[in-house]
């Protein structure tokens, strides 16, 4: 079927061959009959499966609302938009703008899809869909879209024009950067996927697009951001159901809702028990705060004299760290950081420019010079230096573990263990292993602190650990006597391995599956239990997250640089957080040019906001050899 002049004259000869005619008092013509004034006519031999294949990728998408009309109708009709419900009297052209803009230096004459502007996922979608249209070469006509229209090919173009194209590049790139330096803005935004779409978007733009103003960013645009960023993470909103959540409150509180509300569990931020650890060894043992505070002195030195650093780094490619106080790890880090630099700090003291920077100094930089310069030289302490880090890096590690992405519940208990028994393998061969069983006392008397019943349940619900006869009485989890018994006797068929979880394919699995996905998969005999296991697996066991969420607030909200009132910077903070947060499920993170994006590289000053602990190369090797091993052999490794 087809309009126009050879249309019509396929028509008439169609009639006069005695062929069957088509009924046009339909209501709503078929979309292959929907053709376009700029399209090319049909040709006479062209089948209805031809059409079909040729269809246009919006006509799916509005619905016709009357029927064509005389001899030549054209491509102008009448339709509703199926999002927007809008009705309009155009040819394909206008449904192409209305739903993806118009091209640059042409003029809309029909309105954008509200819909469609406020759906992102939903615009991508028809965007796409268009794209793959175009790339068949359904019609002559969509090589006139927007989606079409690809930059001029630098092959075709003269010398001349390459160069006057290189420099408006580098006109908007200086623009850029002056836009960048003015405000104060870091150059590692141009790392994030963000300023990439913010640029695609603004390219695409109508030719007569302007930046939102000041108020409508403040106000309405910030209230709709945050109802897309909201919209987004219903996804992992809807895994509360199934995997129970985390609040995270003060000691006090935690003690006191667990008193009334017996099915939650308080459980006590891990990471900060295991820096505790560290603090309690600096104080308790002087040849530990020693060796600290001598090497924080060489660190600080060379960080408040740029001279001094200057000639640091002629000779070294790595980065003396300034570790705050409040920083997890900081003297291990410190500390593992200074061995490495020890060949560029011993050359560092032996150069003639250093000798000349001390002799430039006044008195009493020459003598904490001089100081700086006997550290480095003392044998004695970096033996002290090394002692130190061999006995830590076991905390340390168990430090990152408990920070680290993914569910830890399940293996904590056992990893804690392995810590203690690491450590005290190290002692036994280490000068200072007459101390032992001091740091042993104080590891224990901190770990029974934050010891909780649920690092029990976890363990033993763990499928890595269900042939150990460890511990075989979690706590009781049931509200009522008859839930508790059939926990127990699920329990009972999980330790035993009786049915599906004796079966071969289980037992595999146990070892290379998650917990979850495990219990997820081999969970159906045992309901209830599979409920409570998938429960308890998924909490987390550091408050890391959320402390990285109140220092986003106070580097958003400052009484010094703005004004913001709570509720405008509670709306800031939900989306920066949450839009960093969706950005760790995409695979763009942990590979390519948009890697760990939201971390600034440029940082060397470690403290509760910068780059976290797994972005130390604090080990290097050890991380990639990890991830290559069985999952046994790395709980044996780590």
């Amino acid at each position: 079927m087809a309009f126009g002049q050879k249309g019509a004259k396929q028509k008439e000869k169609t009639q006069s061959a005695g062929q069957q005619t088509q009924n046009y008092s339909q209501s709503q013509p078929s979309n292959e009959d929907f053709i376009d004034l700029e399209d090319e006519p049909m040709e006479e031999n062209t089948s209805r499966a031809n059409s079909q294949t040729n269809k246009k990728p919006l006509l799916d998408e509005v619905a016709y609302l009357d029927a064509p009309k005389g001899k030549n109708a054209g491509g102008t009709k009448t339709w509703r938009c199926n999002y927007c419900h809008k009705t309009v009297k155009s040819s394909y052209t206008r449904i192409h703008h209305h739903f993806l803009g118009a091209p640059l230096g042409i003029k809309a004459e029909v309105g954008r899809c509200q819909v469609m502007l406020s759906n992102r996922a939903l615009l991508q979608q028809i965007r796409k869909k268009v794209e793959e249209a175009e790339q068949v070469g359904i019609s002559s006509s969509l090589t006139r879209s927007i989606i079409s229209n690809k930059p001029v090919v630098a092959a075709n173009m003269s010398p001349l024009e390459k160069s006057f194209r290189n420099l408006e590049r580098h006109e908007v790139d200086m623009t850029v950067l002056r836009f960048l330096c003015a405000n104060g803005i870091p150059f590692n935004v141009l790392r994030s996927p963000e300023m990439v779409s913010m640029t695609n978007a603004m390219k695409n733009a109508p030719k007569d697009y302007k930046p939102p103003s000041y108020d409508r960013a403040r106000t309405s645009l910030l209230d709709d951001c945050r109802r897309e960023v909201e919209k987004q993470c219903i996804p992992v909103s809807e895994t509360w159901t199934r995997q129970g959540t985390s609040i995270v409150s003060d000691g006090a509180a935690g003690r006191e809702i667990s008193k009334v509300h017996k099915h939650i569990f308080w459980s006590p931020c891990v990471v900060h028990t295991l820096n505790l650890i560290f603090k309690d060894f600096a104080a308790t043992f002087p040849w530990i705060k020693s060796t600290y505070t001598r090497g924080k002195t060489i660190v600080k030195y060379f960080k408040n004299h740029d001279r001094a650093y200057d000639i640091f780094r002629n000779h070294s490619g790595l980065e003396l760290l300034k570790v705050a106080k409040t920083r997890f790890g900081s003297h291990f880090i410190l500390l593992r950081r200074l061995s490495k630099c020890r060949e560029a700090l011993a050359t560092t003291i032996v150069v003639r420019a250093w000798k000349d920077w001390i002799k430039s100094g006044d008195e009493h930089a020459r003598e904490v010079a001089k100081e700086v310069s006997a550290t480095i030289s003392d044998e004695e302490f970096w033996d002290e230096v090394e002692n130190i880090i061999v006995i830590t890096k076991p905390l340390y590690y168990m430090i990152k573990f408990s920070d680290g992405e993914g569910q830890k519940m399940g293996e904590i208990y056992e990893k804690m263990d392995s810590m203690i028994g690491e450590i005290g393998d190290v002692m036994n061969h280490n000068k200072h292993h007459d101390d032992y069983e001091k740091m042993k006392e104080i590891m224990v008397k901190r770990w029974e602190k934050m010891n909780i019943q649920m690092h029990c349940l976890g363990f033993a619900l763990n499928p890595f650990f269900y042939d150990i006869n460890n511990l075989k009485s979690p706590a009781p989890v049931g509200e009522d006597e008859d839930e508790k018994r059939v926990l127990r006797r699920q329990l009972s068929k999980f330790q035993g391995k009786e049915g599906i979880f004796g079966t071969h394919a289980a037992m595999i699995d146990a070892v290379s599956m998650s917990p979850i996905s495990w219990w997820s998969t081999y969970g159906a005999e045992t309901p209830e239990l599979s409920e409570i296991a998938m429960k308890v697996l998924s909490q987390p066991i550091s408050s890391s997250s959320a402390e990285r969420v109140w220092s986003t607030y106070y580097y958003i909200h400052n009484v010094k640089r703005n004004r913001l009132n709570s509720l405008r910077a509670d709306k800031l903070v939900y989306i920066h957080s949450n839009i960093r947060l969706l950005s760790r499920f995409t695979k763009s993170y942990n590979d390519g040019p948009y890697r760990k994006w939201d971390i600034d590289p440029e940082t060397s000053y470690l403290d509760d906001s910068a780059a976290r602990l797994e972005e130390l190369e604090w080990n290097e090797g050890h991380e990639e050899n990890l991830a290559q091993a069985p999952k046994r052999q790395r709980y044996q490794d780590f």
